[in-house]
């Protein structure tokens, strides 16, 4: 393992007057948290506000059943993120530990996101990452839209795993206090300029209304008996795109995560009214909304 003042190069000292204080020390003027407006004290004792809210939360004090249950769904430990990002941390996570196995082939995977090893090793980590992955479709640098998200992914990694020798939460210290949230930012835009990595997407295919059409007339015309519901499921998905303007993934289950979750369209999320002769409006139900794509509607 390196000596330990190789590790803390570029640290503050641990009495660093801008580390945050004890907590039981003084806080300065602009450091306390502001006092309540005087407009919540009054009304929080004036029966006439809220009178909806009192009433339901006096119902509930009646029902200990209930209160025990909302009691321990808010102590739960939830995952909610998305699964596609959190396969991204995770991979950001290994990668991470594979450059310092490298680097440092001594040191305990157990100090990996020490503060120490952190401050040290997040620029280099970035660059060299940069430099010796290749891009999705195999050219030669990554996009430069890629080394922003490892930016971004990279943060959220350190600031919820970094922590100190005592096993104390310190990501947040490192990245505001220590300045290193900047200087990643900064490192990654240096890097996008030292590599010239591409700051534009790869061409997408894009087509209109026209176009739309003369694909199912295609398709109607060439599809056998054997796999015309399949073209018919394939027509229906991808009318709801143009008239709804929604992404394909929110129709359909992008992940297992989100299949075993039932995050897709059923048929029995399909409202069909008819409004006059030969007019039907359509409502439909997404559990997974993602964004609108506002550009279909300009074909």
């Amino acid at each position: 393992m390196l000596p330990n003042h190789q590790y803390n190069h570029g640290l503050r000292n641990r009495n660093d007057e801008n580390l945050p204080p004890d907590l039981g020390g003084p806080l300065p003027p602009n450091k306390m948290a502001p006092k309540l407006p005087a407009a919540v004290s009054k009304n929080m004792r004036d029966p006439t506000k809220a009178k909806g809210f009192r009433a339901a939360i006096r119902l509930a004090q009646e029902d200990p059943g209930l209160l025990a249950e909302i009691e321990e769904k808010s102590m739960e430990v939830l995952d909610r993120e998305n699964p596609h990002v959190a396969e991204h941390r995770i991979k950001t996570l290994v990668t991470w530990g594979i450059s310092l196995m490298e680097r440092y082939p001594e040191m305990d995977e157990s100090e990996h996101w020490t503060d120490t090893v952190v401050l040290r090793h997040a620029r280099y980590y970035l660059r060299l990452r940069a430099t010796k992955t290749r891009g999705r479709s195999g050219e030669e640098k990554v996009k430069a839209s890629t080394l922003r998200a490892w930016v971004q992914l990279l943060v959220f990694c350190i600031s919820k795993y970094t922590h100190d020798g005592a096993g104390k939460k310190m990501g947040m210290t490192v990245l505001s206090k220590h300045d290193l949230f900047d200087q990643l930012t900064q490192e990654g835009a240096q890097i996008i300029d030292d590599l010239n990595l591409d700051r534009f997407q790869n061409d997408k295919m894009r087509i209109g209304r026209l176009e739309f059409r003369l694909m199912l007339q295609h398709g109607f015309r060439t599809t056998g008996p054997e796999r015309f519901l399949s073209m018919l499921q394939t027509v229906l998905c991808a009318h709801v795109t143009f008239y709804a303007t929604t992404r394909s993934s929110s129709l359909a289950a992008s992940h297992r995560e989100y299949l075993a979750r039932e995050k897709y369209v059923k048929l029995g999320d399909f409202k069909f009214y008819q409004t006059a002769a030969f007019t039907w409006q359509v409502d439909l139900k997404l559990k997974n909304f993602k964004v609108r794509f506002h550009s279909i509607t300009e074909f």
